[in-house]
């Protein structure tokens, strides 16, 4: 008897636990590294932010984040140059548990522009990066970490991500 009262309650703290993380927003920012491996290769270092991210939990281990990044840089004498970012990654994550470490991996499909000197170019790209989240404060707020490579026109780029999320619930 005992046991089969032990079973229920495990089963509906995990029924519990699955049902709050489904609809959960997940709020975040990432400073970024990336390094162009072709023609013309680049280097960029973005801190404090590379960009924004919103993201909604579908399911216990599926989660779908658009981000969104803008930088603006005016030297004197020089043509300002405007970049931007904006795309959907999913997040697959490995655990269903926010309150410990969760390994993920991250799909994403992007346009990346710029704009300088009144000319503008954007292309599509699609990356793929692998992470982990490091929660804190029962899991209401992670650490994030993610290295990444993406292809954008005939260009490769790596990458890494330093950030942090907050969660709604």
């Amino acid at each position: 008897m005992l046991m089969v009262v032990a079973t229920s309650v495990a089963s509906a703290q995990a029924r519990r636990q699955a049902a709050s993380t489904a609809k959960v927003w997940e709020i975040g920012a990432d400073a970024g590294l990336q390094f162009g491996l072709d023609d013309p290769n680049t280097t960029s270092i973005q801190i404090p932010f590379q960009n924004i991210r919103a993201g909604i939990h579908v399911s216990d281990v599926l989660s779908i984040e658009p981000f969104f990044g803008l930088n603006y840089l005016k030297v004197e004498d020089f043509d300002a140059i405007t970049t931007y970012e904006f795309g959907v990654g999913a997040l697959y994550h490995f655990s269903t548990s926010r309150t410990r470490s969760q390994l993920f991996v991250r799909p994403a499909l992007m346009v990346v522009g710029v704009s300088a000197g009144g000319e503008s170019d954007s292309e599509v790209g699609a990356g793929v990066g692998i992470g982990i989240k490091w929660p804190q404060l029962g899991g209401r707020m992670a650490w994030r970490g993610e290295a990444n490579i993406g292809f954008i026109n005939d260009n490769t780029v790596l990458g890494a991500l330093f950030g942090i999320s907050f969660f709604t619930r």
